[in-house]
């Protein structure tokens, strides 16, 4: 695959978190960068295309959404990359043309017939049910506390536990993770990830997508939206070849290229997105 390169490496400049303009500010200007090349379109799920809800249950694909996606998928490839369960992830979805990385990124899944597969964290599957059994009942007196376990990875969610709770939840949670020395902990909003301990990630999972699915000679721009400290794992990877949209209504530091506010704007921008394909499309005829 032939890497666009959207701007000149400057080394060290180049890999510092910067603050970042709307996307509705700028809408001409990404227009004009995306031009006529191939795309790529990857996502995040909770906080992206659903709201963060106070239980994960409750994070539930919105009908616009999902139409958007669906006829988005039928004008290019579109991936969902998510701290979820990859099974979990296609039912709350519910579209087979698209791709589902779970697990944040450890389990790979392409569209229906397509053949694409790849499974990073095969050798952690029995160790991680015993990491989330002993998670569970370490925080069983903790109120608020919810243990969420996927194919190779575990999440400690705290959003409804009292703030006086949640420095107990940390160190609970480190002297488990003494016993499971194959696995790391990194941060999200209000949730602890437990991950196992090897170099894969959100970015590296977008880039093994873009190469599966792109040809040798081709030029393909990866769009990645997301709202997470995860995800600036794939804004990071793809910082001067692609187009990184942060979900915040807070500017911040972050390797993304713009902003949008909440999931409406990010519905919003696949609207956008599905209607200037269409008029490539057209002017192609």
């Amino acid at each position: 695959m032939r890497i666009l390169k959207t701007k000149k490496d400057d080394g060290d400049e180049n890999n510092q978190r910067k603050p970042i303009s709307l996307v509705v500010e700028r809408i001409d200007e990404i227009r004009n960068f995306l031009g006529n090349h191939k795309l790529s379109v990857f996502l995040d799920y909770d906080g992206t295309l659903t709201p963060i809800a106070s239980n994960p249950s409750g994070a539930l694909l919105g009908d616009d959404m999902k139409a958007v996606l669906g006829r988005l998928s039928s004008l290019c490839p579109v991936a969902i990359i998510s701290g979820r369960d990859k099974d979990l992830l296609k039912t709350l979805v519910g579209l087979d043309q698209i791709t589902y990385a779970g697990s944040h990124g450890l389990e790979i899944e392409g569209p229906q017939g397509s053949g694409l597969y790849h499974n990073v964290g095969t050798e952690f599957s029995g160790e991680v049910q015993c990491l989330a059994d002993r998670l569970a009942h370490s925080l069983l007196n903790i109120p608020g506390v919810l243990v969420e376990r996927t194919a190779y990875t575990v999440a400690v969610h705290y959003r409804l536990t009292p703030p006086q709770f949640i420095s107990k939840v940390e160190d609970l949670l480190q002297k488990v993770l003494v016993e499971f020395s194959g696995f790391r902990k990194t941060l999200g909003k209000m949730v602890f990830e437990i991950r196992p301990r090897i170099e894969w990630d959100k970015g590296r999972a977008l880039m093994w997508v873009l190469d599966s699915i792109s040809a040798n000679d081709e030029t393909r721009i990866p769009i990645y939206i997301g709202d997470d400290l995860t995800d600036e794992d794939a804004f990071h990877i793809i910082r001067d070849r692609g187009l990184g949209l942060l979900v915040s209504d807070n500017p911040k530091k972050t390797y993304a290229s713009y902003m949008l506010k909440d999931t409406c704007e990010v519905l919003w921008f696949l609207e956008w997105l599905e209607c200037d394909l269409q008029r490539r499309l057209q002017l192609k005829r």
